[in-house]
């Protein structure tokens, strides 16, 4: 009776083994249509009850917004909504801080004392959702950007280290490449001991590591 050679198997096989690890990662898997979800987007804009349904995003942004009161002794100047939606973050920093002070004196500052606050949505008519939702009087300086959640540092007015304060809500669910999205977030995000993004929990917060 025979016997192979297993070196011999694993010499044949070597050479291949070698040849598969050294080819390039495969690009993310396109489970998501960008343009149908734009289009979606711009589609919902146009009911006449939008505002209807609103109610479980605003309760999102307020409880998120919510986090910047526990470092109330930080300064967050340039602020960044990645996926603004119709702009539930911006009406969440206007709200104010509460009462405080002598005597309970309603603080009608903007949360996190935030100075800026870039707005970058891949719809055009939630862009304009958010303009006309700005709150009247806000001292909060809003800038509106249309560009692609997954093409951050290609989007208009985003550079490298240019933000303190990074935040996204009910938005990054639909990307196609979470890491990549990430990566690019710690990029624009300046850099320092400070708190730089807040994003709500969910299943793979592994990957903000």
């Amino acid at each position: 009776m025979t016997m192979l050679r297993p070196c011999r198997v694993r010499w044949a096989l070597g050479p291949i083994g070698r040849r598969s690890f050294a080819k390039k990662p495969a690009p993310p898997v396109q489970i998501f249509s960008a343009s149908k979800k734009v289009a979606q987007k711009d589609a919902v804009c146009l009911h006449p009850d939008v505002a209807v349904f609103d109610y479980l995003r605003n309760e999102v942004a307020d409880r998120l917004v919510d986090r910047l009161l526990d470092t109330q002794n930080r300064k967050y100047t340039v602020a960044l909504d990645l996926g603004c939606h119709s702009g539930h973050i911006q009406a969440s920093l206007c709200k104010g801080k509460g009462k405080g002070g002598e005597g309970g004196v309603e603080d009608e500052g903007v949360i996190g004392d935030v100075e800026e606050l870039y707005n970058i949505d891949s719809s055009s008519g939630m862009l304009e959702r958010c303009k006309k939702e700005f709150p009247v009087g806000s001292p909060l300086r809003c800038h509106y950007v249309q560009g692609n959640e997954e093409e951050l540092l290609l989007t208009e007015g985003v550079a490298k280290g240019k933000f303190d304060l990074i935040m996204s809500s009910l938005s990054l669910h639909w990307v196609n490449d979470l890491p990549g999205v990430l990566t690019q977030v710690r990029q624009v995000r300046e850099r320092g001991d400070r708190l730089r993004d807040i994003f709500p929990s969910f299943p793979f917060a592994r990957h903000r590591k």
